[in-house]
């Protein structure tokens, strides 16, 4: 394999708002340094290093946008000026390492291990002793405004856009599958996806550029999830005709 079966892999890509140097990407993964001593520094090298190796664009490890949402108690947020300016040390360091840097909001839901974790409805995770306080309408629209304010404060400490997590069975994913979503308001299923539009991405504009990732498929296989939330007449006729069918594996 050589780099003329790939021609555009290390052109340029201009995204409109920016222009990274080539097509690579360095996806999200945990470090383990945002909550020790001095660790935003050493993230700093750390990104900083792959951003000299040539990475077009990278992505932190999740970051929380409230402290119901983090993986576990004390886990790294975004939700204040105070942690915006240390997340300033890693960005920094990224774009003066030529680099680009996105970070990744990530609301665990019911597989934060936290006696304080929120879901859609209270149903405990096979992974997690505790189970999730059910959220009521005004905590759902808290939550929203929180992933807003960890977006904002990405772009004041300088990071090139925001991944929002809303697959992989964490929070977003949670209203969309059916399992985990018994809800019988304006936030059940289909409804969800329809009325939040995966949590007011469109609140967004004007804060940071962002994208949003949802799993096809539930994570316990038992729906496929883009069936109830894409518009009936844009279907494909290769999907699953019912959103219940179970996948064998």
């Amino acid at each position: 394999m050589t780099a003329a079966h790939y021609p555009h892999l290390l052109a340029p890509l201009d995204l409109g708002f920016t222009t990274l140097r080539n097509r690579t990407l360095m996806g999200s993964m945990h470090t383990g340094l945002e909550e020790r001593p001095g660790g935003f520094e050493r993230m700093a090298a750390y990104f900083a290093e792959r951003a000299r190796g040539g990475v077009g664009l990278m992505v932190t490890g999740g970051i929380a946008p409230n402290e119901e949402g983090g993986v576990y108690d004390g886990a790294a947020k975004l939700t204040n000026a105070e942690e915006a300016e240390q997340h300033r040390i890693v960005t920094r360091a990224v774009h003066e390492a030529g680099g680009k840097i996105c970070l990744q909001i990530l609301h665990a839901g019911r597989y934060a291990y936290s006696r304080k974790q929120v879901a859609p409805s209270a149903i405990q995770a096979p992974i997690n002793p505790f189970t999730p306080r059910e959220l009521d309408e005004e905590g759902i629209e808290k939550q929203i405004a929180d992933f807003v304010t960890c977006s904002t404060l990405a772009r004041s400490a300088g990071y090139d856009g925001v991944e929002i997590m809303g697959s992989e069975g964490y929070f977003i994913n949670q209203f969309l599958a059916a399992h985990t979503n018994h809800r019988t308001d304006r936030w059940a299923g289909a409804a969800a996806m329809k009325t939040a539009c995966a949590w007011r991405s469109r609140s967004l504009r004007g804060c940071v550029r962002r994208s949003v990732r949802i799993s096809s498929l539930s994570f316990d296989c038992r729906c496929w999830i883009l069936w109830r939330v894409v518009a009936p007449g844009k279907r494909s006729s290769s999907w699953p005709r019912r959103s219940s069918r179970r996948v064998r594996r």
